[in-house]
């Protein structure tokens, strides 16, 4: 082993112990002055206090315990560097310097005496060239601009227990030999953070610009979902001045993916971002209605049910979502004269015009919001104009003895308190009703409409009622958002039909985006989106396409790909078994068997099932065989056991060691279907043929 590598860690862990026995001293002396402050305040003030003092005294703890928990946080990642402090490392001699030896980690520790960086964090740009994989000249873009030079090594380490156990340099590329490592570990129910083995073309995509929305396509197995985190805690450590974790929002459909992800921004040093499902946008601007779930209605589809299937078609023709953008962009609002002593202050026909010459592209809301804005200035002329005839009339009308000024201010505030109540009642509110009306009105089957005016009676709706209830509420400006965020990460983007892309365009104007989609993987298109160029229109938003699988071994990859017409991808080559194939008489018995027999150091077997009846059938089958065995059957369920049984729907972005397909003589009855279900697995898996 080389020695001078030897020594130079041995420094780094020492400088590590040190900044760690720091923090814990750092967070021992706060907490004793947030208690000794607090016990000093109350021998004090031992009868209440000045409001003025016990706000300053929450102040300054605040403080303190901001800093406690800095050092926390500080001192979990530190921990997590002791036993590994760095994974690579670049020589780079940038034009005119002396070669710098840069070692690449997860947080950067610099020593804030001499000013010598031990390890740069891996989001700094200079990191970047270690991702680039290649020696020869490069260059990277600083914040004083661009920086070029020439790479002259590029090596990476592993360690175990803190040791050193091996290095080697990388003269071409990132060196498999570390992602094949990674890749053959056995699964986790968390997702991994993959900073030691971030590819070329993924590294391209996490620090895409941060001004732009990002669209990242690519196959089953390319590492969208870790791009998509790893882009996060890039995003937060590049705007770190301007961007905090609260100002992102993550958006899935899916209970389980957010445990699924939870806990990598934590080990890349960031607090975790704020999640939200569709479905609670739903309840949040739908109050009033109970609305059935997605995956209820994904189900029913897949199962053929023709007349859901019959009714998603309705709701979500485009040319039922044009129909229902010239309505509302032609929407006659509800205007009435203002009069002021019986005379037409501003007539309803001069608030029309004015309305319907505000931009069409502006919501209905932000257009009566102009339409105030202009109004109460005309009510201010018109009492400046008219002020002696409305002084006449007041005393006229009024005998009391109240100043003529009150009386004048407080007409005057009758008056705008009734235009604001107009013009804010002009549209509905409800915006359920608008829906039918618009849907009936379109629909040429009137037994579609008959049923959604029953579901309305009884304050139910359908997802996809909802949703285009939804759409129309945020197309009039209905839906106003507290604090909306900055970014948004959208994972498994093809899930969403076009019109939920549309409502999120809406609901959050001025958010960047980053989408991660596999068109192949929609597996209801009536209720997905399956164009990329579509989805792109949408969001404005850039392209990168992923070009390689690397979930799967070799031969699953390759088997998986035979569902896909004109597969383009390649697949990372590390070797492992063929699907196995059994023919059986006994699809639970067999099932149950092959979980036991799965090998030790197995984390997750997944049992996949077209549709959740199914897979409640075959829960109920197994249990004899298999009793710890657990069923996933909804969208807000966790996985707890090592052998779960799940429909495909709920298993978008997740991976299994090993995947269990019965009655696999059904997968070419539906291609998209059995892509998405073999592509589950990581190293083995199973078809159960009947």
């Amino acid at each position: 082993m080389d020695k001078q590598e030897l020594k130079y860690l041995q420094n780094v862990q020492s400088f590590i112990d040190a900044q760690m026995q720091y923090l814990s001293q750092l967070k021992t002396e706060q907490l004793a002055e947030a208690r000794a402050e607090g016990a000093q305040f109350s021998l004090d003030n031992p009868y209440g206090a000045v409001y003025g003092h016990a706000f300053d005294l929450q102040e300054s703890i605040g403080k303190k315990m901001d800093t406690v928990n800095q050092c926390i946080s500080t001192r979990y990642i530190l921990e997590k560097m002791r036993s590994a402090p760095y994974f690579g490392r670049v020589d780079f001699q940038e034009d005119g310097y002396e070669t710098e030896e840069i070692y690449v980690g997860l947080r950067t520790l610099m020593d804030s005496d001499t000013l010598f960086v031990h390890v740069y964090d891996w989001r700094t740009p200079v990191c970047s060239l270690f991702y680039t994989g290649e020696t020869g000249r490069a260059s990277y873009t600083a914040p004083m601009g661009l920086i070029e030079g020439e790479i002259q090594k590029i090596r990476q380490y592993q360690f175990k227990d803190g040791e050193l156990a091996a290095c080697w340099d990388a003269d071409l590329r990132i060196d498999d030999t570390v992602l094949r490592n990674v890749l053959s570990g056995a699964s986790s129910d968390r997702l991994k953070v993959i900073v030691c083995s971030i590819q070329r073309e993924q590294n391209r995509c996490i620090r895409f610009d941060t001004k732009k929305s990002l669209a990242v396509f690519g196959p089953a197995g390319c590492g969208k979902t870790s791009i998509g985190m790893h882009r996060l805690a890039w995003l937060l450590y590049e705007l770190r001045t301007s961007l905090i974790s609260k100002d992102i929002l993550l958006f899935t459909n899916n209970v389980a993916f957010l445990h699924y992800v939870s806990g990598v921004l934590p080990d890349l040093g960031e607090e975790e971002v704020r999640s939200c499902l569709f479905s609670s946008l739903l309840e949040q601007y739908l109050p009033e209605y109970t609305v059935t779930d997605y995956y209820e209605l994904a189900e029913a589809v897949l199962e053929g049910n023709e007349y859901r299937t019959k009714t998603v078609n309705a709701v979500y023709d485009p040319d039922f979502l044009s129909y229902v953008d010239r309505c509302l962009d032609l929407m006659h609002c509800r205007f009435f004269d203002i009069r002021v002593f019986g005379e037409v202050a501003l007539s309803a026909e001069t608030m029309k015009k004015k309305y319907e010459a505000f931009s069409v592209n502006l919501s209905v809301h932000a257009r009566l919001q102009l339409l105030l804005e202009w109004a109460r200035d005309e009510i201010d002329d018109y009492f400046l104009i008219n002020r002696l005839d409305l002084t006449s009339k007041l005393l006229e009308k009024h005998e009391s003895h109240e100043p003529l000024q009150k009386l004048m201010e407080n007409l005057k505030n009758s008056v705008l308190g009734n235009l604001e109540m107009m013009i804010n009642s002009a549209v509905a509110q409800d915006t359920v009703p608008l829906y039918y009306r618009f849907f009936r009105a379109w629909c040429k089957d009137k037994k579609l409409a008959d049923d959604l005016a029953h579901r309305m009676g009884n304050r139910l709706l359908n997802f996809e009622d909802a949703v285009m209830a939804l759409y129309i509420a945020a197309k009039l400006g209905n839906c106003e958002q507290e604090d909306p965020p900055a970014h948004i990460l959208l994972d498994e983007a093809q899930d969403y039909s076009v019109l939920q892309h549309k409502i999120l365009r809406l609901l959050y104007p001025k958010a960047v985006f980053t989408l991660l989609a596999d068109t192949n993987q929609a597996l209801v298109p009536q209720l997905n989106t399956t164009s990329e160029a579509q989805l792109c229109e949408i969001y404005g938003a850039s392209v990168m396409k992923l070009g390689k699988s690397y979930r799967a071994t070799k031969q699953l990859s390759e088997f998986s790909k035979q569902f896909l017409d004109g597969a383009d991808y390649d697949v990372f080559d590390r070797e492992g078994q063929a699907p196995f194939v059994y023919h059986t008489d006994n699809l639970a018995g067999t099932a149950a068997e092959i979980a036991k027999n799965v090998p030790a150091d197995y984390n997750s077997v997944c049992i996949l099932t077209d549709t959740a009846a199914t897979a409640a059938r075959f829960y109920k089958e197994i249990k004899k065989y298999l009793p710890d065995c657990e069923l996933v059957n909804t969208a807000y369920a966790r996985m707890s056991s090592k052998v779960i049984i799940m429909p495909v729907t709920l298993s978008k972005g997740l991976e299994f060691d090993a995947v269990i397909i019965p009655h696999a003589e059904d997968l070419e009855k539906n291609r998209r279907v059995a892509y998405m279900m073999t592509t589950r697995a990581l190293h083995e898996l199973h078809l159960l043929y009947e």
